[in-house]
């Protein structure tokens, strides 16, 4: 069955009934009430489009207890086969997924499909009854319409001649879905159909996740992301910057300056719109947004004006810290420190010695750790390896001094020769997570942590637990470099 209701402007909202309903003053009514709003309130809707009142009195005067009662509830209230709808998504594994093509003639179909990797063998069972309410762009506009897909394959003539399609608008739909690469670039360069924020933010996850499934590759999906080279909403931002972070932790050896120039051609855009410094229009996320971007611009890409910010920045703190916004200076101290000599490594340390502040001083240690000449790496490794220090910034020290995997032999050899003086320092809960250097994308220094740390004399109870979880994420890392790293290759070679 497919239901396909053509472009129109939304439809008026009934007359309000004022009658008593049957519910008032039921435990019941009340409390799915309470559920309601908190719905509501969580996805920035009217109650009234969660469920209305008569809806909620009809279920309360049924007493459902088990999900086969309230679906049999839902139907009587609504006089349509819910359960039909929604049984599948109680007892499938997975989740739904819809592609949407267009042939030559303009003509769309959608196909039904479960959620999986591209490598998978094809699943047939593909259960789902899913409701859609579908946004569509043309030439003559943004049209609207909602399709019940039951099917695994239908035809949507409605659409003919359409753009691009949307079927999870206001970003809502427990669904992943897929329509032609031209047809996502039109959806996010259409002017005269502008996403919301959530919406985009839908989008990005949903290519997200198109690509970790292999649907995409890499290069499309930053492609398309060029649309929103601007974006100023924090959660969007965040979420654009997760696969540029990707490139760089997966870059091919060797390639740091030219993956570097490709980081900042694609995020200065963005850090301009939203700015180094705090604005008065910030939301309550757009620090931490602005903080990601200085970061992997100052620390990875080496950008020149963030570098500057960055050096002017530490000179605020060292002076007076206070003048500094509380959301920057972690950001601005790691970056002026990994662009530093050993004249500021000694005034990071004699800063933090100075100060009470906790923060600040963790903010410090984890700085003087990340200056790179030998004589500051020297001092600050003499310094973790004392008790002087307190557990967590120590811990911090060692992330400054090992930042990236291409120092993760170096952080293990580091950790097996001071184990027996380090390990009394470190408050016994946290012990066996040191078996953590054995991470990264190397089986064999995983395979060396593993004897280390499961050799009799040193061995904890937990730690094979968290060797475990190691094992399980190398692993995972293996395999992304093994699909990211050609694809990270291409890129630069397209430039």
């Amino acid at each position: 069955m497919l239901r396909e209701d053509t472009a129109q402007p939304a439809p008026r909202r009934a007359a309000r009934d004022d009658s008593p309903l049957a519910g008032s003053g039921d435990p019941l009514f009340e409390a799915l009430r309470t559920w309601r709003r908190g719905v509501a309130q969580a996805q920035g809707v009217p109650a009234y489009v969660v469920a209305d009142d008569r809806t909620l009195a009809g279920i309360a005067s049924r007493r459902p207890v088990t999900i086969d009662d309230l679906l049999t509830s839902l139907s009587a209230v609504s006089g349509k086969d819910v359960g039909r709808v929604v049984r599948p998504y109680v007892d499938e594994p997975g989740a739904p997924r819809l592609d949407f093509t267009r042939d030559a003639g303009g003509r769309w179909r959608v196909s039904r499909g479960r959620l999986q990797q591209a490598s998978s063998a094809p699943n047939p069972s593909a259960p789902w009854v899913i409701p859609v309410h579908l946004r569509f762009g043309s030439a003559n506009g943004e049209g609207v319409t909602d399709l019940l897909v039951d099917a695994d394959t239908l035809e949507l003539p409605a659409l003919d001649g359409a753009r691009w399609v949307y079927p999870t608008p206001d970003g809502i739909g427990y669904l992943g879905w897929s329509q032609p690469e031209d047809a996502f670039r039109a959806l996010i360069e259409d002017p005269a159909q502008p996403l919301t924020p959530i919406e985009r933010l839908a989008l990005v996850l949903d290519l997200d996740l198109l690509r970790d499934l292999g649907s995409i590759d890499l290069a499309q999906e930053l492609s398309l992301f060029q649309g929103l080279a601007t974006e100023t909403d924090p959660s969007v931002g965040s979420a654009l910057v997760k696969p540029w972070a990707t490139v760089w932790t997966f870059r091919p050896s060797g390639k740091d300056a030219e993956v570097g120039a490709l980081l900042r051609s694609a995020l200065r855009p963005t850090l301009d719109a939203v700015g180094m410094e705090p604005r008065a229009d910030d939301t309550a996320r757009t620090p931490a947004l602005r903080a990601e971007l200085l970061s992997l611009l100052g620390l990875k890409a080496r950008d020149p004006e963030v570098v500057d910010w960055a050096r002017r920045t530490t000179e605020s703190v060292l002076r007076e810290p206070a003048s500094v916004d509380q959301s920057l200076v972690d950001t601005a101290l790691r970056i002026a420190a990994e662009n530093g000599d050993d004249a500021l490594h000694a005034r990071l340390v004699a800063a933090h010695a100075a100060t009470a502040d906790p923060d600040l001083k963790s903010a410090l240690s984890s700085a003087f750790g990340a200056v790179p000449t030998e004589r500051a790496r020297a001092h600050a490794l003499g310094l973790a390896s004392g008790a002087e220090l307190p557990f967590r910034e120590r811990m911090g020290v060692l992330s400054s001094v090992f930042p990236d995997e291409a120092q993760g032999d170096e952080l293990l050899a580091w950790v097996e020769d001071h184990y027996d003086t380090l390990i009394p320092t470190v408050p016994e809960p946290f012990r066996i997570y040191l078996a953590g250097v054995g991470g990264g994308c190397s089986k064999e220094r995983f395979a060396r942590a593993r004897q280390f740390f499961g050799a009799p004399e040193r061995h904890l109870t937990g730690v094979d637990h968290v060797l475990e979880r190691v094992e399980s994420e190398v692993q995972t890392c293996v395999e992304q470099r093994q699909r990211l790293e050609p694809a990270i290759q291409a890129l630069l070679d397209a430039r």
